[in-house]
């Protein structure tokens, strides 16, 4: 799990040189890589069962895609389906089941 520590570590560098409150240079297309930034820091939280700091930033995501380009944009139902995983994991199943749903229906 070092590996994963490690890539933590980096994320946490990152992120806040992309706020765009900070950084108005991060506003418009550029919150799609941060968007992607915050799936990758979930997924990294997720392999460290950090489930709840993972659900944070799967949310974070969501909310930029949403923001940028809508609801049912294809890169959310990646995000969707990883906070499935998340909610599958923690035995929530009828949140697991919704936001897997919501992947399909995307895809």
């Amino acid at each position: 799990m070092s590996g994963a520590r490690a890539a933590l570590e980096l994320y946490a560098s990152i992120l806040p040189m992309c706020d765009p409150d900070t950084n108005p240079a991060m506003g418009g297309a550029n919150q799609l890589a941060v968007a992607a930034i915050h799936n990758d820091v979930g997924g990294v939280l997720r392999q460290l069962l950090q489930d709840s700091e993972a659900l944070r930033h799967y949310a974070q995501a969501l909310s930029m895609y949403s923001r940028c380009c809508g609801q049912d944009y294809i890169e959310a139902a990646t995000v969707h389906n990883n906070i499935g995983s998340v909610y599958l994991r923690m035995s929530w199943y009828g949140e697991a089941k919704h936001h897997y749903t919501r992947a399909m229906v995307i895809r």
